[in-house]
């Protein structure tokens, strides 16, 4: 395994179920922890989060590229741009 594919399976499910665990426990160290973690892994790139990086957005670590693809998810793929403070400034231009 890559060290990009040990840190894709971190982001996408290890630190899913320690949040998830955290909350269905109430441990919220456990969810704090969790979150951390997400700001101590590198961003995650790919098609999605490169198109917003050429936008001008600087993310830095794995949290800032998984607030893009929710963003990109609840967003630009359910065509609710005028909803979205992005897709409003995009449009005004």
């Amino acid at each position: 395994m890559g060290e990009q594919s040990f840190y894709l399976l971190l982001i996408n499910a290890l630190i899913p179920f320690l949040y998830a665990f955290g909350t269905f426990t109430g441990n919220d160290k456990l969810q704090e922890y969790s979150m951390q973690l997400l700001e101590l892994l590198p961003f995650e790139e790919n098609h999605i989060t490169n198109k917003y990086q050429q936008m001008g957005f600087c993310a830095k670590h794995a949290s800032h590229s998984q607030a893009l693809l929710e963003l990109h998810h609840e967003y630009c793929e359910k065509k609710r741009c005028i909803e979205c403070a992005v897709g409003q400034e995009v449009v005004s231009i």
